[in-house]
């Protein structure tokens, strides 16, 4: 136990929007806690909301000065960089991590701590139960696990809502200088991982905080950022690509020596486009992975605090 404060449990919330469930997240999160006699600490990261986020967060703070802790960010950096904006201002010796939006219900906690108690896991994720909704979104979803367990069987299978070891926490806190992605960082230091199903009740939110167009860019941000798997895909549809296009040739150099044929205008033609396509394809990935590394050697910061209460 952290012997300046005695907080045992910091209870971080990336807030975006989320005025309408913040008071009601806190008051159960508190009950949680009180039922249990655990001394904690909540602290909500406001991203820059457009609504009266801030102005909720303050009031808590006015009301339980210590408990409540308010941060807020000088612009949007999204949900993993304002998550990581809460590990460093966090002082207990676990951190448990929770969306504004009570797509999980806060009573779930309880599970995460019952399981840490189990199996002293570094990090402990509580997954929503598989439902049979069938969606555009759900589908994307398991695509995107599905591609994500080449590179892993534990990738893809995380959540927002987790429990993590202060010794996890610090380790991770040397990598907020760079593209945040809390869930990726995490494997590069422990595979001490738990998962265990919750109830994920229908959130306060009408619509996901999430477009289906950023929805894209961050499963295509997490891909490059913590695999290989398109640079892997570049070099195996090339080959095939170079063995058709030989094999191609081989046929027409065949034909023009057996039958006197003449070459063909349009499968030159089609050869060259089909080819040039290829090497745009590939010039726009390697683009992007090297716009990764100039972000990186630019040091481009995960967040930026405004103010803090």
């Amino acid at each position: 136990m952290n012997p300046n404060n005695n907080i045992l449990y910091s209870v971080v919330v990336p807030v975006y929007n989320g005025a309408s469930s913040l008071e009601e997240l806190f008051f159960r999160t508190q009950a949680v806690f009180k039922k249990n006699a655990h001394l904690f600490e909540i602290i909500f990261v406001d991203d820059f909301s457009l609504d009266n986020s801030w102005d909720v967060i303050k009031k808590l703070k006015d009301n339980f000065p210590e408990i409540v802790n308010g941060i807020k960010l000088s612009k949007n950096f999204g949900q993993h960089g304002a998550t990581m904006c809460g590990f460093f201002h966090s002082k207990g010796d676990f951190i448990i991590t929770i969306d504004d939006d009570l797509d999980f219900s806060p009573e779930s906690i309880d599970f995460l701590l019952e399981d840490y108690n189990k199996t002293g896991s570094d990090l402990i994720y509580g997954v929503p139960r598989k439902t049979k909704k069938i969606s555009f979104r759900s589908f994307l979803t398991k695509l995107y696990i599905g591609f994500s367990k080449i590179e892993g069987t534990k990738k893809g299978r995380g959540s927002s809502f987790r429990l993590m070891s202060k010794k996890l926490i610090e380790r991770i806190k040397g990598n907020a200088n760079n593209f945040v992605l809390i869930d990726e960082i995490c494997l590069w230091y422990t595979n001490n991982i738990s998962f265990i199903e919750v109830e994920n009740p229908e959130g306060k939110r009408k619509k996901s905080r999430y477009s289906l167009n950023s929805l894209f860019n961050l499963a295509g941000n997490q891909i490059i950022f913590s695999s290989t798997f398109p640079l892997k895909l570049m070099t195996y549809f090339g080959t095939f690509v170079a063995i058709v296009n030989f094999l191609i040739g081989i046929k027409f150099i065949y034909r023009k020596m057996i039958f006197n044929v003449p070459l063909g205008y349009t499968s030159v033609i089609v050869s060259i486009l089909f080819s040039t396509g290829i090497i745009l394809i590939c010039l726009g990935i390697i683009g992007k992975y090297l716009g990764r590394v100039l972000r990186a050697t630019n040091n481009v910061p995960a967040f930026c605090v405004e103010q803090k209460i």
